[in-house]
């Protein structure tokens, strides 16, 4: 069986276990592999898709809940979504976020998580590949043209299938500015086929050790974690005055969780 090397550490990956999804959005069995370095696991059948069928996939998916409050896959996706803005938006009025420039939602999907941030007075651009042809999303040209205080990505992470996608998001980012962003992570991935977190388009699943090598081959130098948005804010730069307010301000009481360097959040709570 041929294999793939791993798209963060670029080491060997070996098979780990497999799933029939008993063609569910005409899937069947779907084989995972693992890195044998920093534990990251792919689908390396949905890696090895042509780009026709894994569009097709990503749309059937996606449009089954999309345009509504609900999402049976995810039931707390929109009581989450009020949770991203309302964190956000503290972040931004304390000025820890960046602002120079303007802040950009890639993969943004129908735009819910921009509608509730722009409604209370923030000021975020919407992209996602697929929605190009609605009139207020960036366009691939236009998302060129400058760089981003802050970008937020939001469950996209688990849909990517090519490092060179994940590069690309993080070239958006202006060199003093912020990711924001929301995927699942865990200390191991168990070859369980009945882990809830097996959805027909999710392909990549990350570990704390790979995200951690992320962050420091994407040269980040601060990270906050917000247990309850599930959301991790990723700082290029951080002078002492905003290490202040956030060490005076942000408390865990309050589900914040801060360190110079990399918020190996997982980490700390299995010690």
């Amino acid at each position: 069986m041929n294999t793939l090397s791993c798209l963060i550490c670029k080491a060997e990956t070996k098979f780990y276990f497999s799933k029939d999804f008993q063609h569910s959005f005409e899937l069947n069995l779907i084989d995972y592999h693992k890195c044998e370095n920093c534990g990251f696991v792919f689908s390396k059948t949905h890696y090895e898709m042509s780009d026709t069928e894994w569009e097709k996939l990503n749309f059937n998916c996606h449009n089954s809940y999309q345009n509504q409050t609900y999402n049976l896959s995810d039931p707390r996706w929109y009581e989450r979504l009020y949770l991203q803005c309302e964190v956000i938006y503290k972040l931004a009025k304390l000025e820890i976020l960046p602002n120079s420039l303007p802040w950009l939602d890639w993969g943004c999907g129908d735009g819910k998580l921009v509608d509730i941030l722009n409604n209370r007075g923030l000021n975020v651009q919407k992209y996602d590949l697929y929605m190009q042809h609605n009139s207020d999303y960036l366009t691939n040209e236009v998302l060129q043209e400058t760089k981003y205080s802050l970008l937020i990505n939001t469950s996209v992470f688990e849909h990517i299938r090519e490092r060179h996608t994940l590069d690309v998001i993080n070239s958006l980012i202006a060199k003093d500015g912020a990711l924001a962003l929301h995927v699942l992570v865990k200390e191991d991935i168990s070859p369980d086929p009945d882990w809830f977190y097996l959805q027909p388009p999710h392909v990549s699943f990350f570990t704390n050790q790979s995200m951690q090598i992320l962050f420091e081959q994407w040269n980040y130098k601060a990270s906050i974690y917000h247990v309850p948005s599930r959301l991790w804010f990723w700082f290029r730069e951080m002078d002492k005055v905003q290490m202040s307010v956030i060490k005076n301000l942000l408390t865990e009481a309050d589900g914040f969780y801060f360190k110079e360097g990399f918020m190996n959040y997982w980490g700390v709570m299995n010690k």
